[in-house]
């Protein structure tokens, strides 16, 4: 009867033992998985973001193309490519993570903007007019520099708008005062 007892826990160790080796390597490749996914995601958002990057470069500068190479982010990088005619620009940005990497392609289009014909110090254009203004506002049309000082620009009127009635649902609105 001892000897069965002594085979019973050998062998009962020998079974835990494999069960808890079992469960450590299935811990160990969660750990893998969920690390690798971390590390996709992570280029695939650096990559994106320099997308977003350069877009706003471009539009700032309306000539911008090339190849734009190391942009760290995100304790990573990026490298942009950007060729192409202005109406079928393309945008390759590729990220990269630790040991991973991730490319994105963008098309884009530079269209020009144009910008309405401006004779007032504020410009009010809008389809259904309605005005909702609170706190200390002065539109007065006089050239102020940002220290409060006059600058060089000569007066505009006031407001501006598109049309009469517009004008004169601004007045209707608004409490005019003199200094």
């Amino acid at each position: 009867m001892g000897k069965q007892i002594i085979i019973l826990a050998a062998g009962m160790a020998i079974l835990i033992s494999i069960l808890i080796v079992s469960l450590n390597a299935n811990t160990s490749q969660a750990i893998d998985t969920t690390t690798n996914f971390y590390k996709e995601q992570q280029a695939r958002i650096i990559a994106n973001s320099g997308v977003e990057i350069y877009l706003e470069k471009l539009r700032r500068n309306k000539s911008l193309s090339g190849t734009f190479l190391n942009n760290s982010l995100m304790d990573g990088s990026y490298d942009i490519y950007i060729s192409g005619p202005d109406t079928t620009l393309k945008i390759k940005s590729v990220g990269k993570y630790d040991d991973k990497v991730h490319t994105t392609f963008v098309k884009a289009k530079r269209n020009p903007i144009t910008m309405p014909d401006v004779n007032s110090a504020l410009y009010i254009s809008s389809q259904s007019m309605t005005l909702k203004l609170s706190g200390n506002l002065d539109i007065n049309g006089n050239d102020i520099n940002m220290n409060g000082w006059l600058g060089t620009g000569s007066p505009l009127p006031g407001i501006g708008v598109d049309q009469a009635s517009d004008s004169a649902y601004i007045v209707d609105n608004l409490q005019f005062y003199k200094r």
